[in-house]
């Protein structure tokens, strides 16, 4: 198979599922250094299945029909809000292949009465806005008219995954560069901030 992963980061996930699922992966991101993914890749073995490319995944380098799957981890409502996104990157899957997102969500939309401890990303809280629910995700993917969505939900481990990632970033940053989002966390009594997951398939006959 050939997989594209979109918000790659450093690498770490292609080299895994390269590693335990013998693909070949497309690690596309628009910051790393792809010559700093390649080393982990050499780190890891899995320098000949592991392509580190940079770019945007609004500006993709890529024959139509070329990939078998894409994958995003925590990166994909950087990219993915806009109406036209999905049919863009469907373009370069073939039929049959499949999309399998992961990203940080709410339990539900937030309105007005959403209270400002869940508006991060001061002072213009981008992130905030691109934060939705997994009834609007599986709303959003289904207007596409190539994809077909077969699961899209709240993950049953999504206030871990975030308990995870603030103890990893207590690790590696400066505490006054998380201390909104562990304040989210802990006003959080309700299990508004969670994760979601989603798999869905590009319509027509495989190939």
């Amino acid at each position: 198979m050939r997989v594209l992963e979109l918000g790659s980061g450093h690498g770490y996930n292609s080299c895994f599922i390269a590693k335990h699922y013998g693909v070949e992966i497309y690690a596309v991101d628009v910051c790393e250094n792809p010559s700093d993914v390649l080393k982990v890749a050499e780190e890891k073995g899995v320098a000949e299945q592991v392509v580190p490319l940079r770019c945007d995944a609004r500006n993709l380098p890529f024959a139509e029909g070329f990939f078998d799957a894409v994958y995003s981890l925590n990166a994909y409502f950087y990219f993915g809000t806009e109406d036209t996104y999905l049919p863009y990157l469907s373009r370069f899957l073939k039929p049959g292949a499949l999309i399998c997102v992961t990203s940080p969500c709410f339990a539900h939309e937030p309105n007005e009465n959403t209270p400002d401890y869940f508006k991060f990303d001061a002072p213009d809280y981008l992130e905030f806005y691109t934060m939705h629910s997994p009834a609007w995700w599986y709303k959003h993917f289904a207007k596409c008219k190539d994809i077909e969505v077969q699961h899209c939900e709240e993950h049953p481990l999504g206030r871990e995954i975030w308990m995870d990632s603030m103890r990893w970033q207590l690790q590696c940053r400066p505490l006054e560069d998380i201390m909104s989002n562990l304040k989210m966390l802990l006003m959080d009594d309700e299990g508004f901030v969670t994760y979601f997951s989603l798999l869905a398939k590009k319509r027509g006959k495989e190939l």
